[in-house]
C-alpha cells in the first residue's frame, strides 16, 4: 500500500501502525529502503516479526553508491529484522557486512525461474526478428 505521505514522514509510519493492529498482521514481508526502514519500526513498536527482502545491492556499483543515511538506518535496524532474505550468495555477504545483518538470520532464496526462461532463441526466430528489423545475418548485435 502506498499511503501517498511523502518520502519521510512519519504520518506513514503512524499509519502503518494503526493498519497492522486493525488487521492483526503476522509478519511484514518487507522490501526497499523506505518499506523497510518504516517497516521495522513499526514491526518493533507492534511486537511483528519482520522479515526483509535485500533484492539487490546495485546501488554500490552506480554513481549514488550506498548512502551514509541507508546503511545507518540498515544497522540500527538489523537487530529488529527476524530474517534477511538475499537472492544470491554476493547480496548476502552485501546483506551482512554492509547493512549489519546477523549471518544466523540472513539466507539467500533464489528466484523461482522457470528453466525454459534460460533457453536461447531458435536460428529461426532470431532469423526472423533480423529480417523484421533490417539487420544483417552477419552484422553484429548487442
Amino acid at each position: 500500500e502506498f499511503f501517498g505521505d511523502g518520502r519521510y514522514s512519519l504520518a506513514s509510519l503512524a499509519r502503518l501502525v494503526a493498519r497492522i493492529r486493525r488487521r492483526r498482521i503476522d509478519v511484514l514481508h518487507l522490501t526497499d529502503f523506505g518499506a523497510c526502514t518504516f517497516g521495522r519500526l513499526a514491526g518493533r513498536i507492534t511486537g511483528v516479526p519482520s522479515i526483509v527482502q535485500i533484492i539487490t545491492h546495485h546501488s554500490v556499483h552506480t554513481h549514488r553508491g550506498f548512502p551514509p543515511h541507508v546503511a545507518l538506518a540498515y544497522r540500527l535496524l538489523a537487530g529488529s529484522t527476524a530474517r534477511a532474505l538475499a537472492i544470491s550468495g554476493s547480496v548476502r555477504r552485501f546483506a551482512i557486512e554492509r547493512m549489519g545483518f546477523a549471518p544466523e538470520r540472513t539466507e539467500v532464496l533464489y528466484y523461482p525461474l522457470p528453466e525454459r526462461s534460460f533457453a536461447g532463441a531458435s536460428a529461426e526466430a532470431v532469423a526472423a526478428l533480423r529480417a523484421s528489423l533490417g539487420i544483417a545475418a552477419d552484422d553484429p548485435v548487442v
